[in-house]
């Protein structure tokens, strides 16, 4: 008799072994509370605009804010002309942004002078000309001095060829 109990419980212990390698050795399948998941609001399509390429007869300076990067940046390059006093200068630009921001043209010496400065409205292409600017000969630099208002823009200044 100790020899059938044996047997039935070898019998009964490798019919539940089959069981479980047969069930893939999962845990019963227990129905999770129904979650809601937000969709995702569609990520804002990154502002667009037109930098210019290259440089222009006649400039003297350039500028360019990036707010919108991973990694934002801002830049100003002096040249490739030579600001000469007396000529035409024409700062232009635009930006994409909530509002605007500033400029500001100086020498680029230690004094550092102020030749030109003034703001702008993001949307809106902006170009000023102004005569009569300065007796200061010699490199200059052009930066943003408000970038709160931009996303991207870009500066450039150049003296208007003589009539």
């Amino acid at each position: 008799m100790r020899l059938n109990s044996l047997r039935w419980t070898v019998l009964v212990a490798a019919a539940m072994a089959g069981a479980v390698a047969l069930s893939g050795c999962s845990a019963p399948a227990i129905p999770s509370a129904a979650t809601h998941a937000r969709s995702a609001s569609p990520a804002p399509e990154a502002p667009i605009l037109d930098f210019p390429v290259g440089s222009v007869p006649g400039q003297v300076a350039y500028a360019s804010v990036d707010n919108v990067s991973s990694t934002p940046t801002a830049g100003s390059t002096a040249g490739p002309g030579l600001f000469v006093g007396g000529k035409v200068l024409v700062i232009e630009g635009d930006c994409v942004g909530p509002s605007g921001g500033g400029f500001r043209l100086t020498t680029a010496d230690s004094a550092a002078r102020v030749i030109a400065a003034g703001t702008f409205h993001c949307g809106e292409p902006m170009r000023d000309e102004l005569r009569g600017v300065n007796d200061y000969e010699g490199p200059v630099q052009l930066s943003f001095t408000e970038t709160d208002g931009i996303q991207l823009g870009w500066l450039r200044a150049s003296l208007e060829p003589a009539d």
